[in-house]
């Protein structure tokens, strides 16, 4: 019970990039449970963004050992050996920037499996892609997660008149995923329309809201939630919460 508060802190100190704080977390996480690999792993991306390069190496190296298999730890050892410093996407700092109503860091649902969201790393480079129903997020090729139904119809309705979107992870875990939204572009048809308005909006997701905000300026039609995708879904994390 101790750990899974403990791991549930870990999780908020890296989302807040409190690094120092994360450090202290999963070392104390360390103490109860020495072969704790996500704990390992994400002691090991909190020490690259202090920079301590040697220790996190050690950390990703004892993840290995315990799990030879384990491709976070390998894949940030791969990092770290194939560069002297972090790479810029690792850098959030300045990466998540924010900026009114051209960002926004949003938790995706109907997350992909446990092996798949460790294998993430705070920084990588996400690509949008617009299904019938909603907007899936992919890493590499791989299925992520997907947007939440509202903000899938909204940036739907944005990309298609113009719109372009840089997508990054800002957080990562066996059951979470969380990513960083930015609006790159600015079409003259959206012009005066913000991409991620205040909370009440995107979080509760209000038609009438939406379609005053567009009656002008963007052909509005309700999305057949019921239509299912041609495509077939890929597998879903079952251990993953659903947060709204």
């Amino acid at each position: 019970m101790l750990n899974h508060s403990l791991q549930a802190q870990a999780v908020v100190a890296a989302k807040n990039q409190a690094w120092g704080k994360a450090v202290k977390l999963n070392q104390e996480i360390l103490k109860n449970n020495p072969d704790d690999t996500a704990a390992l792993n994400r002691l090991g991306v909190a020490l690259i963004q202090l920079k301590k390069n040697q220790a996190a190496k050690k950390a990703f190296q004892k993840a290995l050992k315990i799990d030879p298999k384990n491709k976070i730890a390998q894949k940030n050892l791969a990092k770290l050996k194939n560069q002297k410093s972090p790479t810029p996407q690792l850098n959030s700092n300045q990466l998540f920037v924010e900026e009114p109503g051209k960002t926004k860091i949003i938790k995706l649902h109907r997350l992909a499996s446990k092996e798949v969201l460790e294998s993430l790393s705070p920084g990588d480079c996400c690509q949008l892609k617009l299904k019938k129903r909603y907007i899936s997020v992919e890493v590499e090729g791989k299925y992520v997660g997907a947007l939440p139904d509202d903000v899938s119809f909204r940036l739907t309705k944005l990309i298609n008149t113009g719109n372009k979107y840089s997508c990054y992870i800002q957080t990562a875990g066996h059951n979470l995923c969380a990513v960083y939204l930015k609006e790159t572009k600015q079409s003259k048809r959206n012009q005066g329309v913000r991409s991620f308005p205040n909370q009440s909006i995107v979080g509760g997701f209000k038609f009438k809201e939406i379609k005053d905000e567009y009656q002008e300026k963007v052909p509005f039609e309700v999305i057949n939630l019921d239509q299912e995708d041609e495509v077939k879904e890929p597998k879903i994390n079952l251990e993953s919460t659903v947060i709204t």
